[in-house]
């Protein structure tokens, strides 16, 4: 089901410039027990995207009341928004003088995710690497063909997640997630200056570490950093902080930074 610019609608609208070029940008707001965890984060995010996109006409104020009206009634899951530009001419249905598409999807979460919380995850390395681009680093946009060659090679192994390189075979991030690890009381994560996404959860988790006396580092770093790492675990809006028990023959059995980010995060009913 798709909530269009205030009205249901049980299919994809086709006149979407999103559809034909992947011209848009999206977020994934976690829904647990009717709360919108990190609205206001991820409305900044995208208030952020829409002007590196030059998306002059998004509406805040819009796109927070869709969400909100969207997740009445709904207590647990995925809510999605996606801001579209419109093909105009060929478009047919009311859209209330409205400048974008605001198309909003809801989704069950994943029941794997539970169990990843409480085993950990595999990871593997990702042969795909990821080209820079500093007109879209950072940014949660639709141009996703890279994540989803990731995310088809990750089906045809025998892992949860991969680590992604770039070009400079440096770590940027998982296919779905960012990733730290910590030596000691460091935390490293990489810079995403030139690839990348910045993750609303990976913005929580950078915000608290100095909390638990926790110094952070975003670094250019190859495998060969993260390997000799005494912790990495892994993050995003949906699964909060999952623990790495290995990268394929690497294993890390240190829990301390994951145990006391998941205990803060439980005592706030973020997870």
């Amino acid at each position: 089901m798709y909530f269009i610019n205030g009205i249901n609608y049980h299919y994809p609208i086709p006149n979407s410039r999103y559809l034909k070029f992947g011209d848009g940008f999206f977020t994934t707001i976690k829904l647990v027990n009717g709360k919108l965890l990190l609205l206001d984060w991820h409305i900044d995010r995208l208030i952020y995207t829409a002007k590196r996109l030059l998306f002059y006409t998004f509406d805040p104020n819009l796109a927070y009341q869709d969400i909100v009206n969207f997740s009445k009634n709904k207590n647990n899951g995925i809510i999605k928004i996606l801001i579209s530009n419109i093909i105009s001419k060929n478009f047919k249905i009311n859209i209330n003088n409205r400048k974008l598409l605001y198309i909003l999807s809801f989704a069950n979460i994943p029941e794997y995710y539970n169990t990843w919380y409480l085993n950990g995850i595999t990871l593997g390395i990702s042969p795909i690497k990821l080209f820079h681009n500093t007109l879209l680093a950072g940014l949660k946009h639709t141009n996703r063909l890279e994540q989803l060659l990731i995310s088809s090679y990750i089906k045809s192994i025998n892992v949860d997640e991969v680590i992604v390189l770039d070009t400079n075979k440096n770590i940027i991030e998982c296919c779905n997630a960012n990733i730290f690890w910590r030596k000691g009381n460091i935390v490293y994560t990489p810079l995403l200056n030139y690839v990348g996404v910045y993750g609303i959860m990976r913005k929580l988790v950078i915000s608290l570490l100095p909390k638990f006396n926790y110094i952070l580092r975003e670094v250019f770093a190859p495998l060969e950093e993260i390997i000799t790492a005494e912790e990495i675990f892994i993050t995003n809006s949906l699964i909060s902080v999952i623990s790495v028990n290995n990268i394929v023959n690497y294993y890390f059995y240190d829990k301390t930074l994951f145990k006391i980010l998941t205990k803060y995060l439980n005592s706030i009913n973020f997870i």
